[in-house]
């Protein structure tokens, strides 16, 4: 099944535009939660995460973080099979998505 929503990189207001790519590749416990901070404060982080989600449930998207959230493994480094990893990533980034959308609502009343 094809991605119907809009490729986040199509957003001129996302707080990535210009950053370099090797940000979203975190390799120290501090980097990674930089990286977490800084999609946090997005306002377009629902918008990716909703992206996101069918993008690692079909294997496109692996050891980067996208929305704040790191996605899975290219190889199963532990005993969960990848479909569970990748299930677990895209339950992750519903929430955040659900997140983001509740804090735009709360922002706007």
């Amino acid at each position: 099944m094809a991605n119907q929503l809009p490729d986040p990189v199509t957003f001129l207001d996302r707080s990535c535009r210009g950053v370099d790519q090797d940000f979203f590749f975190p390799s120290t416990a501090e980097q990674k939660r930089e990286v977490r901070a800084f999609c946090g404060g997005c306002p377009r982080l629902a918008e990716c995460a909703d992206w996101a989600i069918p993008q690692v449930l079909a294997g496109l998207l692996t050891e980067s973080y996208v929305a704040g959230v790191q996605m899975p493994p290219l190889s199963a480094r532990s005993k969960t099979p990848r479909q569970q990893l990748r299930h677990n990533v895209a339950v992750e980034l519903a929430q955040v998505a659900d997140a983001a959308r509740g804090a735009q609502m709360e922002g706007a009343a």
